[in-house]
């Protein structure tokens, strides 16, 4: 790569450190087509500044004609989260799973709208919500002396 000519002079002149990552392609309407697909990617990240650059090469084996790829995972809706939020209010020790359970159930009776997320997704939500609510644990021992005070 000439970074002179792409106008990185800064990359040119000092050592950078960057990583090279050459894979094929995981398309699955490349592996139900018939052969193998012959499309490779090298992607080159230059750690230092966040610049990276993608190469391809070859052609996919999969029809032109083919639809497009589903998505991997439906994402967690508004609604979705608002009542993960309620379930994690009433109860902020609930494990990520049994809230999963909870919404799924109300995923299936209609009581809310759409598809069901992975897990993962709904893990990630709950670590995100008891990141920004913390429990005040000074909170039951305050409550301790104000009764000690009074009496």
């Amino acid at each position: 790569m000439d970074h002179v000519d792409r106008c990185e002079d800064s990359l040119a002149v000092n050592r950078h450190k960057m990583r090279c990552i050459v894979t094929k392609c995981a398309s699955q309407r490349c592996k139900d087509a018939e052969g193998s697909c012959r499309a490779r990617y090298k992607i080159l990240k230059y750690m230092e500044v966040d610049y990276v650059v993608i190469y391809e090469q070859g052609e996919h084996c999969m029809a032109i004609d083919a639809p497009p790829s589903p998505v991997s995972s439906p994402e967690l809706t508004t609604e979705m989260k608002d009542y993960i939020v309620s379930k994690l209010e009433d109860a902020p020790s609930m494990v990520p799973l049994l809230a999963y359970s909870f919404m799924s159930r109300e995923l299936t009776s209609g009581r809310i709208a759409g598809q069901a997320p992975a897990l993962e997704k709904v893990q990630n939500s709950v670590k995100t919500w008891r990141g920004k609510n913390k429990p005040d644990r000074m909170e039951p021992v305050l409550e301790i002396c104000r009764q000690s005070i009074q009496l």
